[in-house]
């Protein structure tokens, strides 16, 4: 009788052949590298992206506006030239005999850019290099509704308004400044509650009309060329 023999049965399993490991492994660690390259690219690219597009955009908005404005004030210029009088004869003063550059001198007025040595002549080279010299003069967002010239007086009389209460005195101060300006007086001041429909809410300016007597003069007033 032949004897059995005995031992273990072995029982293996492969679930996985070596390759398709492999293979496993390579996807997703490929996977994992593709997952890293896009949070890297939202982070570092698309985010700032976003951000200086937005950030472009409202500089583009702003520039706009300046635009408007800077036109706004070339066409104000104009009038300006075109609507000056005098208040003795009501006659249309012919601005081209002056001796005064008035196209400097209103520059005060309706130039939101405008600094203390554009509007005068003749300055010292101590005023040229003073550096407060060079801050604007007119606040920004500050409007003008009409300029009024009295040749016999020697007076503008300038109506305008302002954002804020703050800003009329500073400009009222920054008159008072200018070498050939003998006197500034201002009307009442005016309160207007004015509506912003984008975002729906109110705010207020001020209005008021400075009478402005200059010195026609004074060495530092500007003069046209010829009459220096």
């Amino acid at each position: 009788m032949g004897r059995k023999k005995r031992g273990m049965n072995e029982l293996r399993v492969n679930l996985l052949p070596e390759k398709a490991k492999r293979d496993y492994i390579l996807r997703l660690v490929s996977s994992i590298i593709v997952l890293l390259f896009l949070i890297i690219n939202i982070v570092v690219v698309y985010i700032p992206y976003n951000r200086y597009n937005n950030l472009l955009n409202d500089l583009r908005f702003e520039n706009s506006l300046k635009e408007k404005d800077l036109q706004t004030n070339k066409d104000k210029y104009d009038a300006f030239f075109h609507d000056i009088f005098n208040y003795q004869d009501s006659t249309i003063k012919d601005i081209k005999t002056s001796s005064l550059d008035f196209k400097q001198i209103t520059r005060l007025f309706l130039d939101d850019t405008v600094t203390y040595l554009d509007v005068h002549d003749n300055l010292t080279q101590a005023e040229q290099l003073n550096p407060d010299y060079n801050m604007n003069l007119k606040p920004v967002n500050s409007t003008v509704q009409y300029i009024d010239y009295n040749e016999v007086k020697s007076q503008f009389k300038v109506s305008m308004k302002f954002d804020s209460m703050k800003d009329l005195t500073s400009y009222q101060n920054n008159l008072i400044t200018i070498q050939y300006i003998v006197k500034v007086e201002n009307s009442i001041i005016t309160p207007e509650v004015v509506l912003d429909e984008e975002a729906g809410k109110s705010y207020t300016r001020y209005k008021c009309t400075f009478t402005i007597t200059i010195n026609q003069d004074h060495l530092t007033i500007p003069k046209v060329e010829g009459y220096r």
